[in-house]
């Protein structure tokens, strides 16, 4: 399967631990998106002990 597809949102990093492994998608510890200037601003990320916000 490829990991590029059209139509896919993919975030700009993601980080995991062994756990992916085992667990797959319950393993990647956080992941997000860089803003129009390459830096994190602290809105574009959510990580595995958080809960998505809905706006």
């Amino acid at each position: 399967m490829p990991y590029f597809a059209s139509g896919v949102g993919l975030p700009d990093y993601t980080v995991f631990g062994p756990a992916v492994l085992e667990k797959g998608d319950g393993g990647v510890l956080s992941a997000g998106w860089f803003d129009a200037h390459w830096q994190l601003d602290g809105h574009g990320f959510l990580a595995a002990d958080e809960k998505p916000v809905a706006k």
